[in-house]
């Protein structure tokens, strides 16, 4: 059962395609489906999740206003997708001799395969053949995994369909006949076909760190050879290998603290439920450090922290990792998107006490060994 790592809870929008689009003359139109797909697309392949922002978000109308960020750029992939698939669409609704059961059948070979490989992709989902109904008959999701029947006559698309958020819708049909295709929400398409999409940076995105994470050692900074794989000696230090590598350490039993700051950098109120500090430890075990409930939304520009001290480190000698994350209103756990120059992780080591040695004389040479050695 191939299922990418798309998850329409992280890079989803949390609100419904219900945009209306004013045009010259007064003309309306309705959704922007395909710029939702190919934005939370931007967001999976970026590494990054999509805003926080929900419909009660927004002055009027459950979506991002005119004018604002967010709508100008799911706007602009919708003209991306246009751009793209212009041509695929208008033999759709405008070509006579189209099949739309031959059409389906001859594409989900390369759907498949895009899947396979974990990567999630654009669908177009054709529902009228008329071209005075395009708009409104057909849809753009994203399909992000799928699994066949054991006998094979059954195929199911996983989709997150920008009209349901934070939900996973399927698609049934049979794979060598496709001319029955049933979709968990009840709309009924004639035909679908993978789109060609194309990345691109995202260009709204709303909490973020203000700076890497900050931790407080009780321990030196070290120089040392760097191995490929870094290994570590009995006291949790860093075995010697080559090329040279500065490593942080914490003795163990001293007092250590770790902190991070997050900033609402969007137009909209930001809703994380947690801000939380994930440790890893030398069992690469992954415990909570710290964590922040967010008692409402973080405001635009406004900040929300992270953080703890312990006053005596644990002893367990080996490598730590931090990593700044946030839990949404689906209690997912996300990683906090860095800013330039901002680093998600901090990394260092623990050791045991340090045992302060006093240097022994050197032992005097007998006269009868000086007499030997002459």
């Amino acid at each position: 059962m191939p299922i990418t790592s798309f998850d329409p809870q992280i890079h989803g929008f949390h609100f419904r395609n219900s945009f209306v689009n004013h045009l010259i003359l007064g003309i309306e139109t309705y959704g922007l489906c395909g710029g939702m797909a190919f934005a939370s697309l931007d967001y999976f392949h970026a590494g990054r999740p999509a805003p926080s922002h929900e419909a009660a978000d927004f002055p009027a109308g459950g979506v991002p206003p005119e004018g604002s960020l967010l709508r100008d750029y799911i706007y602009g992939r919708m003209v991306d997708t246009l751009a793209r698939n212009g041509l695929t669409w208008l033999r759709v609704v405008g070509g006579p001799l189209f099949n739309p059961v031959r059409f389906t059948k001859n594409r989900i070979p390369a759907l498949l395969s895009a899947l396979d490989s974990g990567t999630p992709v654009a669908l177009g989902l054709i529902g009228s053949l008329k071209v005075a109904n395009a708009g409104g008959g057909n849809h753009q999701v994203v399909c992000f995994g799928y699994e066949k029947s054991p006998d094979g006559k059954t195929l199911t698309l996983h989709i997150y369909d920008n009209n349901y958020p934070d939900e996973t819708v399927t698609l049934q049909t049979d794979p060598a006949n496709p001319a029955d295709i049933q979709y968990s929400k009840g709309s009924k398409w004639l035909a679908f076909f993978m789109e060609n999409y194309k990345q691109k940076t995202p260009g709204y995105q709303d909490l973020m760190l203000t700076s890497g994470i900050h931790i407080n050692l009780e321990g030196p900074t070290e120089e040392f050879a760097s191995p490929r794989s870094l290994q570590l000696d009995d006291d949790g230090r860093p075995a010697a290998d080559s090329g040279p590598v500065r490593v942080q350490f914490q003795e163990a039993g001293k007092p250590f603290s770790a902190n991070f700051t997050v900033r609402n950098f969007g137009q909209f109120p930001a809703r994380p439920r947690r801000l939380v500090l994930i440790m890893t430890d030398p069992s690469d075990d992954n415990t909570f450090f710290g964590a922040t409930e967010i008692q409402s939304a973080i405001a635009p520009g406004a900040t929300a922290g992270c953080g703890k001290q312990l006053e005596a480190f644990p002893n367990e000698p080996g490598g730590y990792t931090l990593r700044a994350a946030f839990v949404n209103r689906s209690n997912e756990q996300i990683r906090v998107p860095e800013r330039p120059a901002t680093d998600n992780e901090a990394s260092f080591h623990a050791v045991a006490p340090a045992v302060r040695r006093v240097p022994k004389a050197p032992a005097r040479k007998s006269a009868g060994a000086s007499q030997a050695h002459s």
